[in-house]
């Protein structure tokens, strides 16, 4: 995001204003004044802000009646404000202030170290925000384009393939099908090198391959204990349109808190709000561990006797990039404390003195929004990479799909001493094709034969499209022998086919290199890519002919 971010720092005090506009202003930031309510609401619609530092005691208009009047335009209703204010922590006023629409209290004398981290972490969410509408924007561009790609598609055949493309691509964009491909993979490879080593009466191999069967099964009950787990992040409309949090579902969150007191208190809150299921782990040195699990939210860590353990446990959690939320906790108001767990990598922090009902709800509201708006940004550029691998004439994986699938099957049949085939095929004279009947006759054919080799080979196997007129197919746990008996049946399938373009009639045939992993003794992707080359170079030869190498 190029353009700089604005915040509005609203406060009748000049001194105060650039005070605050000195301890908030970064290379990235704006920093707009107002001195006054009236100014404020007024400036307010003006741009667009991540945040406005407002001051609640001004003459005229005061930051309540201001924040009242921005919260009635739906143009700025959803712009987050923390009141800057000189009022008591207990005065009355400061409940007025949260029912007027503010999100936070700061009080002055301000501390520096406080307000800089509170506003980082709304500029952060602004920045998230921004990013998730411009891969959203990315994605309707994209799909814009494959639109266009379907209709031309359907204007030179009158067929069904958009609608099969459409399910292929709904297949890729499964995660949970994407995660779960590699481990269920192994477990069919394994099970053909067992069903080998029993028949070869191997009863050594057969137990080494058990053994291997088992950690993968491991792997997928893993895999399957995530995808259990659903971090759901709804929102619901109310009656004045604002759409919040569904907190109806429930997040589950991990306590590390030292001081028995403190857990009771955190843990009371926590149970009586009803949105979060709650557990313990009694020694900061065993949270990473349970952390790595996957199946938490949010994490309460507590800085106290052992806030050296804290930060490495921060520090840790940092560098593993596990997607936890955290949230740091002291028994009274330390800045030293709060600064060093800001920097390890907390997301918010309050001190136990200031806990109360309120001040636990906009905690976990404010994670759980912040949390849900970076899995958004994460499946919106899940999707664009599934979609970038997709060819929109054939609809079906390209090249990049292929590189990066191979590089894994050619890793596990080596590991396993399995075998692996690589299927190359080629038009014969498309380009004659598309000399004589137009380009369209040629995608017409490429999408028929993408449609057909669906049709035919099995789902395991992985079939794309690798270059202009060149497709290939990774078949795993078969033989050479039986690769080549289900290419030819295909080869001798598209050889009786007819096509039509614009009323025109004509024949294709195929050419069909296959490769062998153990037969050509290849030990990487790229070599497999060049031994299935030769054979398709050999098999073009004598046209219409499939040759192993």
């Amino acid at each position: 995001m190029d353009e700089k971010i604005n915040l509005l720092v609203v406060d009748d005090s000049e001194i105060n204003r650039l005070t605050v506009g000195k301890i908030v202003e970064a290379p990235d930031c704006n920093i707009v004044f107002a001195e006054s309510g009236e100014e404020a609401v007024e400036k307010s619609t003006e741009m667009e802000y991540a945040l406005i530092l407002m001051d609640v005691r001004m003459p005229g208009m005061d930051g309540f009646e201001a924040v009242e009047k921005i919260r009635e335009n739906p143009a700025t209703a959803e712009i987050p404000v923390i009141f800057v204010t000189a009022i008591h922590k207990t005065d009355h006023d400061v409940f007025k202030g949260y029912d007027a629409g503010a999100i936070d209290y700061i009080f002055k004398p301000v501390s520096s170290h406080i307000l800089r981290a509170k506003t980082k972490q709304f500029i952060d969410i602004y920045k998230q925000k921004k990013a998730v509408e411009e891969v959203a924007e990315d994605l309707r561009v994209t799909v814009m384009e494959l639109k266009k790609a379907n209709a031309r598609i359907l204007d030179h055949q009158k067929t069904v393939i958009e609608e099969d493309r459409l399910k292929t691509l709904l297949q890729i964009a499964g995660a949970a099908a994407y995660e779960l491909n590699e481990p269920l993979a192994d477990t069919m490879g394994l099970i053909y090198m067992m069903k080998m080593a029993v028949e070869e009466g191997n009863i050594e191999q057969t137990k080494e391959h058990l053994e291997l069967l088992e950690g993968t099964a491991l792997n997928v009950s893993d895999i399957v204990k995530n995808m259990q787990y659903v971090r759901r992040y709804e929102t619901k409309t109310y009656a004045n349109k604002y759409t919040y949090i569904n907190f109806d579902q429930k997040a589950n969150v991990l306590l590390g808190i030292e001081s028995l007191d403190n857990l009771e208190k955190i843990r009371e809150l926590l149970e009586a709000d009803g949105r979060v299921n709650v557990f313990e782990v009694p020694r900061i040195v065993d949270m990473l561990e349970e952390v790595r699990t996957g199946q938490y939210s949010i994490v309460f860590i507590e800085y106290g006797q052992a806030g050296e353990d804290v930060v490495r446990f921060l520090k840790a959690l940092k560098e593993a990039e596990l997607g936890v939320h955290v949230i740091g906790v002291t028994e009274k108001e330390e800045e030293i404390a709060f600064s060093q767990m800001v920097q390890a990598g907390v997301i918010d922090y309050f001190p136990m003195e200031n806990l109360d009902e309120k001040l636990m709800a906009r905690v976990i509201g404010s994670t759980l929004e912040k949390a849900r708006l970076q899995g958004e940004l994460d499946e919106a550029r899940k999707k664009l990479h599934l979609m970038s691998m997709m060819d929109d004439v054939t609809g079906l994986h390209n090249r990049q799909f292929l590189v990066e699938a191979l590089d894994r099957e050619v890793a596990r049949a080596l590991r396993f001493k399995a075998d692996l085939l690589l299927c190359d095929i080629d038009i014969d004279h498309l380009k004659v094709v598309n000399d004589n009947l137009g380009i369209g006759a040629g995608d017409l054919v490429l999408a028929e034969i993408g449609k057909m080799l669906k049709d035919s080979i099995r789902e395991s196997d992985h079939i794309c499209r690798f270059t202009g007129d060149d497709i290939s197919i990774i078949m795993t746990d078969t033989t050479p022998e039986k690769a080549i008996h289900a290419i030819n049946r295909f080869r001798e399938k598209i050889s009786e086919q007819k096509f039509e373009y614009n009323s025109t009639p004509f024949q294709v045939t195929i050419s069909i290199g296959i490769a062998s992993l153990l037969k050509s003794g290849a030990k990487t992707s790229d070599e497999l890519i060049k031994m299935a080359e030769k054979a398709l170079e050999k098999a073009k030869i004598k046209r219409n002919a499939a040759e192993l190498y």
